[in-house]
């Protein structure tokens, strides 16, 4: 019962915000699964194409030339919306690659263990739970912070009818007519949607690879002291200390064979983040530098 519920005290927060986004990695292959279940992530998918990301990028041609307004978009949303997007895909996309990790990562907590070793892993693992909940609740403050502010004014011009009459959240060219009260109520609520779910997507493929990462720190931490108290055994038999010390071998090459499978799973996609970041820090200092 304590190995389930430090198991789910461990990945429960990352388990549920991939499991809204359609991306969680059941630790075991489970052909049964139900057809909304594997495809749910078309869902949010769509949302941040349909309702930010393509609109913004036909709004951007129509704009070309106002540097200040560009710029704001490519900040504010489809960047950042954008990036979300890239991420959930490849993460779908990367889940064969993953259950075997996962499925590691639960075999390694309910291995029987001593306590101090039991502590190492859920110091670890609290931090990697403290870290995944500041983390996404901050970001969704933020986003909060840009969006209700917004709506607000949106629904206040809308009922004055003041120019621009059909703004919506975020600037954007839609192929309809969005000035039926239906069709601007559906997309200004599509943006908003779109807005949490890239948010979400982007802090929680990265939180949930600071799980995996802390998990392999907390690993290496008791195979050292496990070969710290090697040489206690040296009074015994040497059969016994040679299976101690090849088992801690063993170790060691699943633990470098964990850490090269997390490295293999997301070194291009946090390479086109780190491109993708870059860019967008560079856009948010040019708005600083403008406005003071």
């Amino acid at each position: 019962m304590e190995i389930h519920f430090n198991i789910n005290y461990a990945i429960g927060w990352n388990r549920f915000s991939f499991q809204i986004l359609g991306i969680w990695p059941d630790s075991k292959d489970n052909e049964s699964d139900s057809f909304f279940s594997k495809y749910w992530f078309i869902v949010p998918s769509f949302f941040m194409l349909g309702f930010i990301t393509l609109p913004q990028s036909a709004y951007l041609l129509m704009i070309w030339g106002d540097l200040e307004l560009m710029t704001e978009i490519l900040a504010t949303a489809i960047l950042p919306v954008t990036m979300g997007w890239i991420k959930l895909v490849f993460t779908r996309y990367r889940l064969e690659s993953l259950r075997p990790l996962l499925r590691t990562f639960v075999e390694d907590w309910k291995r029987p263990k001593s306590q101090n070793e039991r502590s190492v892993m859920l110091v670890n693992a609290k931090k990697a739970r403290i870290i995944s909940i500041c983390c996404t609740t901050s970001a969704c403050f933020m986003v909060s912070l840009h969006v209700l502010p917004r709506s607000l004014i949106v629904a206040q011009m809308q009922r004055d009818q003041f120019e621009p009459p059909h703004t919506v959240v975020f600037p954007g060219y839609f192929p309809y007519d969005i000035s039926g009260t239906f069709a601007f109520l559906i997309s200004c609520f599509g943006q908003i949607v779109a807005a949490y779910s890239g948010t979400l997507s982007y802090i929680s493929v990265d939180t949930f690879i600071t799980m995996l990462v802390l998990h392999v720190c907390a690993q290496i931490s008791n195979l050292r002291h496990s070969l710290e108290d090697l040489p206690s055994g040296m009074n015994e038999m040497a059969n016994d200390f040679t299976k101690k010390l090849i088992w801690i071998v063993k170790g060691h090459e699943h633990l470098n064979w964990y850490a090269q499978s997390i490295d293999n799973s997301f070194n291009m996609m946090l390479l086109i983040q780190i491109l993708g970041f870059t860019v967008q820090v560079c856009f948010e200092a040019f708005q600083l530098f403008r406005v003071s």
